[in-house]
């Protein structure tokens, strides 16, 4: 491949034009690569929690950390939907913080920002409530440092995705009143 590139040099009174070899480097993409995930459940596999380990560039940034793994996520919740109908569920970014202290010293700390809770049912678009959860994460996250704290974001621990089994209180589901009740005459003034 003959290149014009404006780093290449010739010199001397050469007649030829400059080659170069390009060998086309592997492109690594990022839904190739297998994330580490930690799954545990627990009553009789109703409440499940996915944690997800960020990969070695994706440690000290958490806006970055949190569009890579949107897929994962969104995979994560339309599966546990399917297994359960109906779901509601949250993400908790977890970080190790630092700051430094007046002897000078580090202190550390590893708070967790935590989203809103969100329902999922079948066949439901969850990309809306994904992206308000994941904006929701990063401002917990902004108010922390904010306010003179001078806490500073050391690396990205993992971001939890907190699931249950939705199950809600349908008019088939009510108490019946006491008959002695039912048949008794109220009167409100």
């Amino acid at each position: 491949m003959t290149a014009a590139h404006p780093l290449n040099q010739t010199g001397g009174n050469i007649q030829q034009l400059p080659t170069v070899s390009v060998q086309e480097p592997e492109l690594e993409k990022k839904s190739e690569q297998r994330r580490t995930k930690v799954k545990k459940n627990a009553i009789n596999n109703l409440v499940q929690q996915v944690h997800i380990i960020p990969m070695e560039d994706e440690k000290y940034d958490l806006l970055q950390f949190l569009a890579n793994v949107k897929e994962n996520v969104e995979n994560e919740l339309i599966n546990t939907c399917e297994k359960r109908r109906s779901i509601k569920w949250n993400v908790i970014g977890r970080v190790e913080m630092i700051r430094d202290v007046d002897n000078g010293e580090q202190e550390k700390t590893t708070p967790h920002f935590r989203s809103k809770n969100y329902i999922s049912l079948p066949d439901e678009n969850n990309e809306h409530n994904i992206n308000e959860a994941f904006q929701g994460v990063n401002k917990s996250l902004e108010e922390f440092v904010s306010h003179g704290s001078n806490w500073v974001v050391n690396k990205v621990l993992s971001l939890e995705i907190n699931t249950v089994k939705y199950s809600p209180v349908s008019g088939s589901s009510h108490l019946p009143l006491p008959r002695k009740i039912r048949f008794d005459v109220v009167l409100s003034t």
